[in-house]
């Protein structure tokens, strides 16, 4: 019996999968057995198998979530001057919302991409905040907007 990927060496084990002979630098120990390399690859955990269209859906709803948001905050900010405090508090609690409206269309994805997507969503509100707002102050809620990009990051990952 040779290795199915030495065909000069002599195998003594099959795979406990395929059944195919392997070689001594071709087994993999596993709890069940040896298995070859091609059976002994990781797969994709499920949880962070994001399709095109769940990835779509996820911008959608985190984008219109954004916009409400950031319009709310530009009215927010007509009546009450935002300082530094405020604007963390409702940063952090917009990416918290729009996190959980993520995991919630998504079906509790998680990943990069959801990840990034929610950073977006984020910068959005902040871009919609700084384009209307009577009280212009970029300086003072760029901390707001990376903390808000933290929390965002953490609960997606």
């Amino acid at each position: 019996m040779y290795c199915y990927k030495h065909p000069s060496t002599q195998a003594n084990l099959t795979c406990t999968r395929c059944e195919n002979p392997i070689c001594i630098q071709c087994m993999t120990r596993s709890p069940v057995g040896f298995r070859c390399v091609d059976c002994s690859k990781p797969e994709e955990i499920p949880t962070y198998d994001i399709n095109l269209l769940t990835l779509s859906k996820a911008i959608v709803v985190s984008q219109f979530t954004a916009m409400i948001l950031g319009v709310l905050l530009v009215f927010l900010s007509a009546v009450l001057v935002i300082d530094f405090f405020i604007a963390t508090i409702f940063f952090v609690a917009s990416s918290f919302l729009t996190t959980e409206i993520i995991n919630k269309s998504t079906n509790y994805k998680k990943g990069t991409k959801l990840q990034i997507t929610a950073i977006l969503s984020v910068a959005t509100i902040y871009v919609i905040y700084n384009l209307f707002s009577p009280h212009f102050l970029i300086s003072t809620h760029i901390l707001a907007l990376l903390l808000g990009s933290y929390v965002g990051y953490i609960r997606l990952k």
